[in-house]
């Protein structure tokens, strides 16, 4: 697949962690960029997230309830 090559502009900070967080997955930082877009760019991701996003709304009281039911034995 043929690459195409630009700059970014961060924070030194943004950078730092960028470098962090590709080290600790063993990537280079450019590949985790590129997982960074492709995963925010897909569809079913968005789809995914709206759908738990929803879901935690209507059912998170009830699971932290029953969490703590639990924990209470």
């Amino acid at each position: 697949m043929a690459k195409t090559q630009f700059n970014v502009r961060m924070s030194e900070s943004a950078a730092d962690a960028a470098r962090m967080a590709a080290a600790d997955q063993r990537i280079s930082l450019n590949e985790y960029i590129e997982r960074l877009v492709t995963a925010d760019t897909n569809p079913q991701r968005a789809a995914s997230l709206e759908y738990t996003g929803t879901f935690i709304q209507e059912w998170g009281d009830f699971i932290e309830n029953e969490a703590a039911r639990v924990q209470r034995g």
